[in-house]
């Protein structure tokens, strides 16, 4: 268990680093240590992400660098990380004296469980759409060149990258498995972010069934093992509401900068959570206006709001800007004199959900339980449609879940329209989990029926989510304890890597892959690039479209010599792609060099790599 090893001496650097920073804006003295806890780590894996990011930016990415660099914090630090290990040795006594109610210890037991499996996922070898095409993919290539820079024939390379650059620290560290923990740890700080943020409020039990209602949702506990981002997303939406939330208790400004902070780290994830800083800012002006206070006090704090965003998550923006003329390429490009992608192009909301209307904005909740597959795929389990219709007879609703109702409609709202995927839903599934707990205590446990009927359906709920998370991640066990090989495992498990082993072994080093209909290039040691995403280049660009065809500018670009052609059989899979080997380089000679089939549980692929060789003169 090497890589967890590292991952607890890096997060052992991370904590005290997070420290330094809080102290700008808040006494730690007078928080838990659990808060403390949560506040640092946010702090410090978004100002270690920025490192990594300036570090790159310089041209200086190199591992032997970064290892001084981190010694070298590890040294400065010291002090820091003794009273860190002594706060948590003294805290794990306090939780193994503490009295626990059964339903505590139920609820306890089933995260460590469900944690304990998904950690055997996080330390597997790298699977998943997203994390095989550019979330490790991208790391791969800054690494391999020493620096954070612009991919030709990419969409995401000017991204906001923050978790990425974490990715980045594994992946230079040690590996694949050091760079998923990040998701992992994320992850667990979610949870935990989620119970101090009620334990403000609430009872420990009720604080505790929030937290763990969120954790075994099976899209979270999946989604987890998996080089995403959407942990990090969630993690950063949380530490936002919670800072902002303790500003509106104590009126003190630097709750509202701490919010600022994590508002800039998690514009630095997803241009998508921009909607976390504006109900932050709406909820702050509908309070200063009630209090009727000066035009100064609204205003300064909300100056010094925005710059602590600029701060802390403006350079994703400003460097796309400065390299691209467009902060959020390749979206909107008609707001910024056409640079970026055709609108038809990157209609995402259209490739997923049920539309949008007043009525399927209604009636969201039951096709989204019932029929995931719409969404993207992953399971939000039944949890929420079982309990949130029960609100409705809730009596004398406090001031604290008022205001998470106005925020749990506001990010539902935004996502509906935005883009109806399972997995832009997360930070919805935090305020939902929250509201769950509250009708689960506050109605519920009223009346002795539906108490014991309401508890028993939880406990049947979460034992289901505890068998899932053995069934996704129980054949990972063999390749994580070395039992199994990882190309074993990968062979069965990842549909690209058999192929991808082919080229690697068998053409040039030299060589260019074309990639036709399968976005994952992780396990290419070639230059590889999709075929969509130059066309794209090709399209927005009037004078080589007028000057060359497509397959003349594919040559000139390098990429006119190998072509690998992805079919896919599966269950929801369209074998049909606009770009195929038969339309593509019409008038060439062809020819097969490999054909591969990958077939697990309802995935079926067929890859083609074909040989691309002159013109016919005929």
């Amino acid at each position: 268990m090497l890589n967890l090893a590292i991952f607890l001496l890096l997060l052992l650097i991370i904590l005290p680093l997070g420290k330094m920073l809080s102290r700008i804006f808040i006494d730690n003295g007078h928080l838990s240590f659990l808060e403390r806890f949560f506040i640092n780590f946010g702090l410090g894996a978004g100002l270690t992400g920025l490192i990594i990011l300036y570090v790159g930016l310089l041209g200086i990415l190199y591992k032997w660098l970064i290892i001084i660099m981190l010694i070298f914090l590890f040294v400065i630090f010291i002090k820091d990380i003794r009273i860190i290990i002594k706060d948590i040795i003294l805290w794990l006594k306090s939780f193994v004296n503490t009295h626990f109610s059964p339903l505590e210890r139920f609820l306890i037991f089933s995260l460590a469980f469900v944690w304990f499996f998904t950690l055997i996922g996080s330390l597997s070898p790298l699977l998943g759409m997203d994390a095989a095409s550019y979330h490790m993919q991208d790391p791969k290539i800054f690494i391999k060149a020493h620096k954070v820079f612009y991919l030709p024939y990419t969409r995401e390379s000017l991204w906001p990258f923050l978790v990425q650059m974490l990715f980045t620290l594994g992946l230079l560290l040690k590996g694949v498995m050091l760079a998923k923990l990040f998701h992992f740890a994320f992850s667990i700080f979610s949870v935990i972010g989620i119970y101090v943020f009620c334990r403000r409020y609430w009872p420990r039990a009720n604080s505790l069934m929030a937290g763990a209602i969120f954790a075994l949702i099976p899209a979270i506990f999946t989604g987890t093992t998996y080089a995403y981002t959407d942990l990090g997303v969630v993690f950063y939406t949380i530490l936002a509401f919670y800072g902002f939330f303790l500003w509106l208790d104590t009126k003190n400004n630097k709750w509202f900068y701490l919010s600022a902070a994590a508002c800039g780290f998690l514009l630095g994830i997803k241009i998508t959570s921009a909607v976390t800083p504006a109900i932050i800012l709406f909820l702050y002006f509908f309070n200063k206006v009630r209090e009727n206070k000066i035009i100064k006090e609204k205003f300064l704090p909300v100056i010094i709001f925005t710059l602590i965003i600029l701060a802390t998550g403006g350079v994703w923006y400003i460097r796309s800007w400065i390299i691209l003329g467009n902060p959020i390429f390749p979206f909107a490009a008609y707001l910024f004199n056409g640079a970026g992608y055709m609108e038809e192009k990157l209609r995402y909301q259209l490739t997923s959900g049920i539309g949008t209307g007043p009525v399927q904005f209604i009636k969201m909740l039951w096709p989204l339980t019932l029929y995931p597959d719409r969404f993207g795929g992953e399971s939000i389990g039944a949890i929420f449609l079982i309990f949130l219709p029960m609100i409705i007879f809730v009596r004398k609703i406090s001031k604290f879940i008022k205001y998470v109702i106005f925020i749990t409609v506001s990010l539902y709202a935004s996502w509906f329209i935005v883009y109806q995927y399972v997995r832009f839903f997360y930070p919805t599934l935090i305020f939902l989990s929250i509201l769950v707990s509250y009708i689960y205590f506050n109605f519920c446990k009223k009346d002795k029926i539906i108490s014991k009927t309401s508890t028993v359906v939880i406990i049947l709920l979460f034992c289901y989510s505890a068998a899932l998370s053995v069934y996704h991640n129980l054949d990972k066990i063999p390749v994580v304890f070395g039992v199994q090989k990882q190309q074993d495992y990968l062979l069965k498990h990842e549909r690209i890597y058999e192929i991808a082993q082919y080229v690697n072994n068998n053409l040039p080093v030299n060589s260019k892959i074309l990639i036709l209909a399968e976005p994952r290039l992780y396990y290419f040691n070639r230059d590889s690039a999709v075929a969509t995403l130059i066309e794209m280049d090709y399209m927005a660009d009037k004078n080589i479209k007028n000057k060359q065809s497509f397959e003349e500018y594919l040559r000139s670009q390098g990429f006119g010599n190998y072509m690998l052609y992805m079919k896919d059989y599966s269950r929801n899979g369209c074998p049909d792609t606009p770009l195929t080997a038969q339309n593509l380089f019409v008038g060439y000679d062809k020819k097969l060099l490999k054909e591969t089939e990958f077939v697990y549980r309802d995935e079926h692929y067929v890859y083609q790599l074909w040989k691309i060789g002159d013109k016919n003169k005929n």
